[in-house]
């Protein structure tokens, strides 16, 4: 018996190889019958729930979602919904992944044998540059110097989205190979280029020269 079932779970491993070879399929769409093979069915049940995007500039599609530990994941496609089949009996988390981000965990899912497990909807939102704000809270996800809460920096932007640039920073001040910042920023014309001194050129010293003409009687 053993060797039969030896015997069909090395078939069972060919087969899925090949169909990863021949249409692209990805590594996580195993088939149920070896998911069973693995996680006899007797044993495990299922979790299915549904997800949306924060903004419609994030298209989820191709996020991974897996339990951690064991091998059973699926990705999302164009539908709004994830189901994973073969889940052994237990507590588990449920991760969301995108590319080398976590989006969103769920933790304690409990699944039962033979059992379809339902978890709330959940909402994915990326964090593109990596601040600690995701693409809604972020008031530019692709500067991570540039958050609500953020120090300002002299880099004439306005990095805490408190409407004022450079607040608090004088050219003096700023660091060495930093860009150049004027605690009055309307007098910025002053000095236009980074690197420059900040010296103020000496004013012109215009002469004016008195010219007398002789009146010849």
């Amino acid at each position: 018996m053993l060797e039969k079932n030896t015997m069909k779970l090395k078939s069972l491993i060919i087969s899925l190889l090949f169909s990863i070879s021949v249409s692209g399929t990805a590594a996580a769409d195993v088939s149920q019958e070896f998911l069973d093979m693995i996680h006899p069915a007797h044993h495990a049940g299922q979790i299915k729930g549904s997800v949306k995007s924060c903004s419609s500039e994030f298209n989820m599609s191709g996020t991974l979602v897996h339990v951690p530990g064991i091998s059973v994941s699926t990705r999302l496609g164009n539908k709004q919904e994830f189901k994973l089949l073969s889940v052994p009996e237990g507590n588990h988390s449920l991760v969301f992944e995108y590319g080398d981000q976590i989006l969103h965990t769920v933790k304690n899912v409990t699944v039962r044998k033979q059992t379809l497990t339902s978890v709330a909807p959940i909402t994915l939102c990326p964090d593109n540059d990596g601040d600690g704000y995701n693409l809604m809270a972020d008031l530019d996800d692709a500067n991570p110097a540039v958050h609500p809460g953020a120090k300002e920096i002299c880099d004439r932007i306005d990095n805490n989205g408190d409407g004022v640039v450079d607040e608090g920073c004088s050219y003096r001040k700023c660091p060495k190979g930093g860009n150049f910042c004027l605690s009055n920023w309307n007098n910025s014309n002053r000095i236009r280029n980074a690197g420059k001194s900040t010296k103020q050129d000496p004013p012109l010293i215009q002469q004016s020269l008195s010219a007398t003409t002789e009146l010849k009687p």
